[in-house]
């Protein structure tokens, strides 16, 4: 009963933990957005050539624009509770159909460069880490270099620019397809692809110096065995932590590729509502990023600790 409780108290703890967060980073980000200059209905009326003052007061007191900002922000707060983020100013369509509708493509590109991420910086990575400082070895290491240097909408215009008006292999136009999807989500993926095969690189080589290494060579154990069910796990264990975020970054952070390839995805959603100031869709999009980072930290938490144990166990036996 005294487990149960225990596990009772962490999750009450956690949740609250979780919902304090969350109000903090709502309430910092909507009094920041509010108090930016310009004004949401006139942005909103420009696109259609209404400049009339008449017109824009009206939207104006329709959205709620014309009230105090407290009470501006306990109606936004009571309504967001209920996950109804009210209507975007600028698409003139719920918030939510919005960033539904965008983060379908946005989740498309995350999976094919999480992908990508994973079957290339594995296996490069472990080879890097088995010949250490061999000629492979060292021209990875420079070419990871390079695309961690290089700014990632440089990438993307090299790319788009290859790809799409030379190699004719992808259109100019927003992409659509698979095909199409393939190279903006590779542009995502390449920066982490570098950096993924650097620290699997000396994540495996910090576990082959181990000394329960040796002692299980000295019992006879295969070296396959030991690189497959000691090694790898442990080194990956180590860099579960940093997967967590890169795959909050993915979903959270590709703006600048989704604004390169033209594709409407969260990115370019975000970036519109903040050139149009477009304040519930960007009080959405805070919360649906905020989310994502929280659970995913607390999740690979929860995971390296339970995994931890297992490999700790796995080596007394």
């Amino acid at each position: 009963m005294s487990k149960k409780l225990r596990y009772l108290k962490i999750t009450v703890k956690n949740t609250l933990a979780f919902i304090v967060t969350l109000l903090f980073i709502a309430s910092l980000s909507f009094f920041i957005i509010v108090s930016l200059p310009g004004d949401a209905a006139l942005n909103a009326m420009l696109p259609m050539g209404i400049t009339d003052t008449h017109v824009i007061n009206e939207l104006r007191q329709s959205l709620g624009l014309d009230l105090s900002l407290p009470l501006r922000f306990f109606n936004w707060l009571k309504a967001a509770i209920c996950f109804d983020f009210g209507q975007s100013f600028y698409y003139a369509s719920p918030v939510s159909a919005v960033l539904a509708k965008a983060a379908l493509i946005t989740l498309k590109i995350c999976f094919i460069a999480a992908i990508l991420i994973v079957i290339i910086s594995l296996p490069l990575g472990l080879y890097c880490a088995l010949y250490p400082n061999s000629l492979p070895d060292k021209l990875l290491h420079v070419l990871a270099i390079l695309c961690l240097s290089l700014p990632t909408f440089i990438l993307g215009l090299i790319c788009l620019s290859i790809m799409g008006a030379k190699l004719k292999l992808i259109g100019t136009l927003p992409a659509i397809t698979f095909k199409e999807l393939l190279i903006p989500a590779g542009t995502l993926a390449l920066p982490m692809i570098a950096y993924y095969i650097r620290q699997i690189r000396t994540a495996v080589l910090k576990e082959i110096a181990q000394s329960y290494i040796q002692a299980l060579i000295v019992r006879g154990i295969s070296l396959n065995v030991i690189l497959l069910k000691h090694v790898l796990p442990r080194a990956l264990i180590a860099l579960l932590p940093l997967a967590g975020i890169s795959c909050a970054r993915l979903l959270c952070g590709s703006v600048i590729v989704e604004t390169v390839f033209s594709i409407n995805g969260l990115g370019t959603v975000a970036l519109k509502a903040v050139t149009m100031r477009d304040i519930n869709l960007i009080e959405a999009y805070v919360i649906y990023c905020s989310i994502i980072f929280i659970i995913l930290n607390k999740s690979v938490d929860l995971l390296c600790r339970r995994l931890s144990r297992k490999a700790r166990g796995d080596v007394n036996e």
